[in-house]
């Protein structure tokens, strides 16, 4: 049956202009973050994720966990399709029996045709908190938690809303969020509303029809190895480039009529995890988990580490039965079908091909190309494929899509679908305990340390070692699930909300202690229950972070730990007081970073936590255990005198005070001035921060770097005859 829709042909020059406008088009399209929690994803305004949407090559997508950096990725790409048959095209002026819209999963202009208007915004609970060291805004969050609106009312913390029409009339409406509640900050809600608006075009030409066989498609494209490659050339790390496009991964999907396990008969999704590939410098039974096999300080147990060692999944939560029927269907997905990441017919995007379009729809609604009724894991186990990057004729890796349908959908109508993406998998501890022993066997190195396997029991097999360990990053993944269900049950987010971050932090490095400072936001709030601080050494959020907590309190103990003055909640984190290991105490010559939690208790009993990311210290500057301030300016010294650029690294070492110099045994307060060796004041700073020390960037006025020669400081104090010392720059 032909239906039409009652719109005028756009002109043949409107498509020309369109299409040349698009190709300049950044692949990535404007995004926000949402990353409250430890699962941290990038939200597109696409609609999707494409590949090399914000990192040339690679994406920082999925990241997880994420207070180990941006590294943690674990998602490539992903595809937006949404289709319908029998539909009169008036651009064409032709009845397309499939009429296709994609976005992804790579950049394509003709996606700015299909979809369009397209928008996003963060909305956060709070706005970003301030953070000050010694005085310098530095907050890690900075350029990532770009509030747009503030609602103070919803549960999460950060949710980011996308919005878009598209070519065959369907408005997408996608809510993403997270929280940073224990139970569940490693999962990623996606919150979709698909509205039968009528709108085809950029210019809101309107088109009221009724729409058939409409099917949603969501298609994933996971990578692990982020740490195992951080790079964008895929040379820099010990995995395989490969891995961070996927090659090897291995999916396996679960529904009513093929269950994940009898405890979970009625989950919908699939899991993911990393497999084999021929080209690693390991053997197969090697690599389970993906290890450093090639450690930056073999001896140190904080430099070993396994890239895989976690699962990534998705699940379906809720879609509608019917667009005039929101009961849950437990049907939908209809399909799961997977294929080869490089499939051509799913790499272009061509509005008006027929063909094209058709194939599309045969491949995600139950044709042979999606291997139906059979997961990717089976297929390999069935065929006897050890390496993934052998399946016949594949170059790119498996991608899982989703497809939900099919739904008639009339004017106004609208169909909700809600997944949730998660990952999970070895605590950061485990995962360096159990690469670390592995690597005692598979280095040689002598040492033989016990190997206890999960169940407790013990083996000298390293690689099976290893590989049991890594097996129980599914049952992490499936607790996910099952919270990200709980979350959901009776159709609504059920997650008890976190006490707020603090408004502002201040970091102030003093002589006898680093000093902390924060607003009593948390305070006022229902059921608050103290705070938690850490600190970490010279980094923070890397791979190699060591968090050292220094301080937990309750409500109960609070005005013990700390003390309010000034409108201020103050903590000192003194040498030698706040933790019992020694080589965790603050030390002189050391540059730190520190990130404050607020604490509650639920109703329930849960322990909330407000997210470790909002306020958190960034890398602009760092604070420092200083000298305690001398009587007089007698002893002022110079540090490193001469500075030579060459010997910089091994001066202050590679990270603290990289390219400055140090003033010691200064008074409590006093004038800093440096001149040229002729006389001319280039640079001059009050000093009044408590302390013996402090420093020069090494720039003058202008704040542009001086050059090599000789300078004279002069040091000032009320009470005291000025000091004059000379020292020589070498660069």
């Amino acid at each position: 049956m032909k239906r039409l829709n009652n719109i005028s042909i756009l002109p043949s020059l409107y498509l020309i202009i369109l299409t040349s406008s698009i190709a300049l088009a950044q692949s990535g399209g404007e995004g926000r973050w949402v990353l409250s929690g430890q699962m941290n994803e990038w939200i597109s305004e696409q609609g999707c994720f494409v590949e090399a949407a914000r990192i040339d090559l690679c994406n920082d997508d999925w990241i997880w966990p994420a207070e180990c950096g941006r590294n943690m990725r674990n998602g490539e790409s992903r595809t937006l399709v949404i289709s319908t048959s029998n539909y009169f095209d008036n651009d064409m002026q032709t009845t397309f029996a499939y009429k296709v819209v994609q976005a992804g999963p790579t950049y394509n202009a003709n996606q700015k045709i299909e979809f369009f208007n397209n928008t996003v915004k963060l909305i956060g609970k709070f706005l970003t908190p301030n953070i000050y060291v010694d005085n310098v805004p530095n907050h890690y969050l900075d350029g990532y938690d770009e509030v747009d609106e503030v609602d103070e009312t919803m549960a999460p913390e950060r949710k980011v809303v996308n919005e878009m029409n598209s070519q065959i009339g369907i408005h997408v409406k996608r809510e993403v969020f997270g929280y940073s509640n224990p139970k569940i900050d490693d999962v990623i809600f996606h919150d979709y509303v698909f509205t039968n608006n009528g709108i085809v075009n950029k210019n809101g030409t309107t088109v009221s029809v009724t729409l058939y066989d409409v099917y949603f498609t969501f298609v994933d494209r996971l990578a692990f190895a982020g740490e195992g490659n951080p790079g964008t050339d895929f040379e820099s790390g010990f995995a395989q480039w490969e891995a961070t496009w996927g090659n090897s991964n291995i999916f396996h999907y679960f529904n009513p009529n093929k269950i994940l396990d009898t405890e979970h008969p009625y989950l919908r999704g699939y899991y993911c995890y990393y497999g084999p590939f021929s080209g690693s410098d390991l053997t197969t039974d090697e690599q389970w988990g993906l290890p450093d096999h090639e450690p930056e300080q073999p001896g140190n147990s904080i430099y070993h580490r396994l890239a895989a060692g976690n699962y990534t999944g998705k699940i379906v939560l809720h879609a509608d039965r019917a667009a005039d029927d929101t009961n849950d269907d437990l049907n939908q997905p209809a399909y799961y079908p997977w294929y080869d990441s490089d499939l051509g017919i799913m790499l272009s995007i061509e509005p008006y091909n027929a063909g094209l379009m058709a194939n599309k729809v045969s491949l995600l609604t139950g044709g042979s190309n999606g291997h139906p009724g059979i997961t990717h894991q089976e297929y390999l186990e069935a065929n006897g494929i050890i390496l993934p990057e052998q399946m016949p004729g594949w170059v790119g890796g498996c991608v899982q899509a989703f497809t939900f349908g099919p739904y008639t959908m009339a004017p106004g109508e609208d169909v909700h679908i809600v997944m949730a993406d998660a990952v999970n998998g070895l605590s950061r501890e485990k995962n360096r305990e159990v690469a670390y022993n592995w690597y005692q066997y598979y280095g040689g190195t002598g040492k033989a340390p016990t190997l206890t396997l999960p169940d407790q029991t013990t083996t000298t097999d390293h690689n099976g070692y290893k590989k049991a360990w890594v097996e129980t990053c599914l049952d992490s993944l499936v607790n996910s699930f099952d919270a990200a269900v709980e979350a959901y049950s009776g159709g609504s987010f059920n997650i008890p909300e976190a006490p707020p971050p603090s408004g502002e932090f201040i970091v102030e490095s003093g002589g006898t202690g680093v000093t902390l400072k924060w607003t009593p936001d948390a305070e006022s709030v229902g059921g608050f229950n103290g705070y938690e601080v850490f600190r970490s050494k010279n980094t923070i959020a890397s791979e190699f972070t060591q968090y050292f907590k220094i301080l937990d309190c309750s409500s109960a103990d609070l005005e013990n730990k700390t003390t309010l003055s000034g409108g201020y909640r103050v903590f000192e984190d003194k040498p030698d007081s706040n933790v019992s290991s020694s080589d965790s105490t603050v030390t002189r010559g050391f540059g730190y970073l520190y990130y404050l939690r607020s604490k509650a208790t639920a109703t329930n009993g849960d322990e909330l936590k407000s997210g470790m990311f909002f306020n958190m210290c960034g890398t602009v500057t760092k604070a420092q255990l200083l000298r305690p301030p001398y009587p007089n300016l007698d002893s002022v010294v110079i540090v490193p005198n001469p500075y030579i650029i060459t010997n910089r690294i091994n001066q202050f070492g590679e990270n603290d005070l990289y390219d400055q110099i140090a003033f010691y045994n200064l008074t409590e307060k006093c004038t800093i001035k440096i001149f040229t060796e002729r006389g001319d004041l280039i640079w001059k700073k009050e000093h009044n921060n408590g302390a013996g020390d402090d420093f020069s960037e090494q720039v003058n006025f202008a704040n542009m770097t001086i050059v090599s020669g000789i300078y004279i400081a002069v040091f000032e104090a009320p009470g005291f005859k000025p000091v004059y010392r000379k020292f020589i720059v070498i660069r």
